[in-house]
This record gives C-alpha cells, sequence and structure tokens, in this order.
C-alpha cells in the first residue's frame, strides 16, 4: 500500500479542543527509538539533497529553483519543491533524483506565498520583518 507514513508529536493543550478529532490523521503506532532515530537521519540529509538537487536542475537547464526537500519519516519518499514561473518538464531530473537519493521522488510546485509560510517569514512594509503564525495569508494578503 502507498500510504505516506509521518512522524509527529501529538498533544492536547487544552481539555475541550475545538480540533475535530476525526479530521486529524489516523495514528498508526507509538514511534520507537528506532523511528526517531531514523527520522532524525534523514532529516539531516534535507540540506545537502536540497543544494545538490539545485545542482542538477541547473546542469539540466531547467528553468525552475529547488526550495526545499523534505524527506518522509522512514526515507523512503522525498518531495522537492519548486518554484518556477512557467511549466516545467522535470521527467529527466525526477530520473536523476530517484537514481541518486533511492527515494521516491514528489515534485510539488509552490507559490510565493506558500514559500514565504514555509520560511516562517512575512516581508511586511510598514515594518522590516516580522514572523508569522500558521496562518500567512491573513498578514501579508495585501502584499499579494
Amino acid at each position: 500500500h502507498c500510504e505516506n507514513i509521518y512522524l509527529g508529536i501529538v498533544e492536547l493543550t487544552r481539555k475541550n479542543p475545538k480540533t475535530n478529532i476525526n479530521s486529524l490523521s489516523r495514528v498508526i503506532r507509538i514511534a520507537t527509538q528506532e523511528d526517531i532515530d531514523l527520522w532524525q537521519e534523514v532529516q539531516k540529509k534535507e540540506n545537502d539533497t536540497m543544494v545538490s538537487a539545485r545542482k542538477a536542475a541547473t546542469s539540466l537547464k531547467l528553468d525552475m529553483k529547488i526550495s526545499d526537500v523534505e524527506y518522509q519519516g522512514d526515507g523512503t519518499k522525498a518531495i522537492f519543491y519548486y518554484t518556477s514561473e512557467s511549466r516545467v518538464d522535470f521527467r529527466e531530473l525526477i530520473k536523476k533524483f530517484a537514481g541518486t537519493y533511492k527515494v521516491r521522488v514528489e515534485m510539488k510546485q509552490i507559490m510565493l506565498l506558500y514559500l514565504a509560510n514555509r520560511l516562517s517569514i512575512c516581508f511586511n512594509f510598514s515594518s522590516s520583518l516580522s514572523a508569522i503564525s500558521d496562518k500567512p495569508d491573513q498578514a501579508c494578503r495585501t502584499m499579494w
């Protein structure tokens, strides 16, 4: 089966949370120390993978920028986030990534607002820089 499995922390901060419990992802099992160690190991590879992925995209002369790389918790899949002004044929790049990193590859085109959210930064014209919460669209709506 092809289900995406992620490692996460479940926290309850209120006695009666407003979040609908049915809308949350299902917890398969409690993570073992091996799971946590593997997750930390693949997390360490994300930056190096992003740098080499950028070089690969440049060498293939693709009009795109790799903005981020995120490995699935068990290291079997990597999501490559990219920005581009136009449509990109990255079939050759995916083959290269899959061969180099030995993972299933997913490419996700992101917009600048989403990128700002991932970086947790919003350029605000009234002040220099301001950190934003998980709702960047409210803070930055007038900008975009």
